[in-house]
C-alpha cells in the first residue's frame, strides 16, 4: 500500500498507522509505503513516534521522490490510500488532485464516500471506500490482501473512470463538441 502526503497529516491522524498494526497480525508481509512532504526534521520526528509500533518495521518513509519513481511506487502497489474526513468541510468541499494522479497509474484507490466521490466511484468497483476509522481502513486492506485478483479489476475500472471524467483530450473534444453546436 501507498500513501502520499503531508508529514503533519500523518502525525495528527495515526488512523492508518492503527490499520496497519492490526493488519501486519494477518498478513505479516504487508507494507506501507509513506512518501511524506514537509520539514526533514519533522519527518525524523515522525520516525522516530512509529518506532514503538507492531508495524514499524512494515513502513517504508520516503520523500523528495522524484515523478517518475513516484508513478513507479504507485504502479506496484496493492492500493493507494486517501483518507477523506466525513466531518472536514474542506474535504467535503474539494475533490483532491491526488485521486486523478493515484487512478492513472491503474492501481485501486481506498478513500471514503465523501463529497463528490461517489458521485464518480462506486465501492467494490471503481474505488474501495472504508469507513473513516482504523478498523474500516483495515477491513479494505485485508480485503485487498486476500484478493489481489479482485484489487487489480477494481484499479482497472477506475482507471477507466479516469479516462472518462478527468482526462484532458476526452474533455475538450467534448467542449469543442458542445460549442460547435451552440
Amino acid at each position: 500500500f501507498s500513501y502520499c502526503c503531508g508529514v503533519w497529516y500523518m502525525m495528527r491522524h495515526p488512523m492508518l498507522l492503527d490499520a496497519m498494526d492490526k493488519l501486519i497480525e494477518k498478513h505479516p508481509s504487508a507494507e506501507l509505503m509513506l512518501i511524506l512532504s514537509g520539514q526533514e526534521t519533522d519527518i525524523e520526528l515522525f520516525k522516530e513516534k512509529i518506532k514503538e509500533r507492531k508495524c514499524a518495521n512494515n513502513i517504508t518513509i520516503r520523500s523528495k521522490v522524484p515523478f517518475d519513481e513516484l508513478n513507479r511506487i504507485y504502479q506496484t502497489s496493492l492500493g493507494l490510500i486517501i483518507p477523506l474526513d466525513p466531518y472536514s468541510v474542506a474535504d467535503i468541499a474539494r475533490f483532491s488532485q491526488k485521486i486523478a494522479e493515484y487512478i492513472a497509474t491503474g492501481r485501486p484507490i481506498i478513500t471514503n464516500a465523501v463529497g463528490e466521490i461517489p458521485y464518480y466511484f462506486k465501492d467494490r468497483d471503481s474505488a474501495y471506500f472504508a469507513d473513516y476509522t482504523a478498523d474500516g481502513f483495515y477491513e479494505v486492506m485485508n480485503e485487498m490482501m486476500e484478493n489481489k485478483e479482485t484489487a487489480d479489476r477494481i484499479g482497472h475500472s477506475g482507471f477507466m473512470v479516469g479516462r472518462e471524467h478527468f482526462d484532458s483530450n476526452v474533455n475538450a473534444h467534448k467542449m469543442l463538441d458542445f460549442i460547435s453546436k451552440m
